[in-house]
């Protein structure tokens, strides 16, 4: 059996890069981590792309690359027109090959470039931690259009040139969604307000792991005063991801109460709304319950905003929220986002920036609640939410990219 090393060079959702080990028996390789994990041989599973880890969260990786004693030269370091020094760090190592395959399904992304440099014949995918792009992959350059083989999906990338140690934006940042669409995030007319309570992104579910916890079990209850009939419409498993949810009820019975009921007497939600069988928002007419909030400046009605970055959290003994209806309303889904704590209050000065060929600053804000909220943004676009007092230090800083949409950050 043979034992060697695989890595990510880059996270799609994280910050920094990741190394790990991998047994490769009969032509198969077994990932695993040698030291600091319990389950020590769960890495295929938690880096597919699609699942996340019940202590970690979601991880989304770009590319894996994989350590070899053979010589593997290929791109730019094997093309003489390419000065070195026009060429990224992580594809002058002639001693690694691309095993992305064997994590998780990838994707092939065609691009038409922009103002593509004399005597340039490559670009880039980059993904962005720590502040900068980081390339991940290569393409090359034909007609002004790039090809980059077999990329993670569920990812934000830019493409790029790379001169002199420099990157050079060759395009506008994209999703690539987890069905291996490309949408290009380039901006439009519309404004937007964005509310926001945190900066971090992914590794917020480990940090805030018992807030989230706190959803594990809740049972939904629907209530028609016309039958007096009680219906068990949803109960939530134990395990909860960082973002919203929307879970579809399976019912057509008008109901004019819904209660939540939670596990412990603990309660912390960021929001619970609810949809009709056309798909339209229905917003109690009344919302009741005996929780006692640790956060004085929240209200009850934070539960059903549609601000995902609102919410409650505080001792309930009776453990339950009700939602009054004056008409009785049909249910076809219902959305759940759990309670993340706010790490923007009293935490610095931010200002909030949005990507176009570069880092446009939109605004800027004290913190003296626990989310804040930015107006007139323009929509679409990357955005980035910065804390000044981080940035002071002049060291590359954790704050994550995201997207914004029906009331939600979307992190990457």
């Amino acid at each position: 059996m043979a034992v060697t090393i695989d890595f990510v060079p880059a996270w799609g959702n994280r910050n920094n890069n990741h190394s790990w080990n991998v047994l490769i028996k009969d032509g198969k390789s077994y990932a695993f981590e040698a030291f600091w994990d319990q389950d020590r041989w769960k890495y295929k599973r938690i880096y597919n792309n699609q699942t996340f880890d019940h202590l970690w969260g979601e991880f989304r990786l770009p590319k894996v690359y994989r350590h070899t004693f053979k010589n593997n030269i290929e791109g730019p370091i094997a093309d003489k027109r390419i000065n070195p020094d026009n060429i990224p760090p992580l594809f002058k190592n002639i001693k690694i090959k691309d095993v992305s395959s064997e994590y998780f399904e990838t994707s092939d992304v065609t691009l038409s470039l922009k103002s593509t440099p004399s005597k340039t014949y490559y670009a880039y995918l980059c993904v962005f931690g720590y502040q900068q792009w980081h390339p991940v992959q290569w393409g090359k350059i034909k007609n002004n259009k790039v090809s980059f083989k077999g990329m993670g999906k569920d990812i934000i990338y830019l493409p790029a040139y790379y001169e002199n140690g420099k990157l050079i934006p060759a395009g506008e940042p994209f999703l690539l969604d987890s069905k291996g669409v490309v949408t290009c995030l380039k901006g439009n007319k519309q404004q937007i307000s964005i509310f926001i309570n945190h900066v971090e992104g992914a590794p917020v579910y480990n940090w805030d792991l018992k807030n989230i916890q706190l959803l594990a079990g809740l049972k939904i209850h629907g209530y028609s005063s016309k039958t007096h009939r009680i219906d068990n419409l949803l109960t939530l498993s134990d395990i909860i991801p960082l973002k919203s949810v929307i879970y579809p009820i399976y019912s057509n019975i008008l109901y004019d109460r819904i209660t939540a009921t939670f596990r412990s007497d603990t309660i912390a939600v960021s929001e619970i709304t609810f949809y009709d069988n056309q798909n339209r928002i229905v917003i109690p007419d009344s919302i009741e319950s005996n929780i006692i909030l640790f956060n004085q400046e929240d209200s009850l009605l934070f539960v059903s905003d549609r601000i995902i970055a609102s919410g409650i959290k505080g001792i309930n003994k009776d453990r339950y929220i009700k939602f009054y209806f004056n008409q009785p309303i049909d249910i076809s889904s219902i959305k759940i986002a759990p309670y993340i704590q706010s790490r923007v209050k009293n935490n610095g000065y931010f200002k909030l920036y949005y990507w176009d060929n570069g880092w446009k600053e939109i605004g800027n804000q004290d913190t003296k609640y626990n989310f804040l909220t930015f107006k007139h943004v323009p929509d679409n676009h990357l955005y980035m939410l910065r804390n000044q007092r981080w940035a002071k230090q002049k060291i590359n800083t954790a704050e994550r990219i995201f997207l914004y949409k029906d009331g939600e950050i979307i992190w990457y």
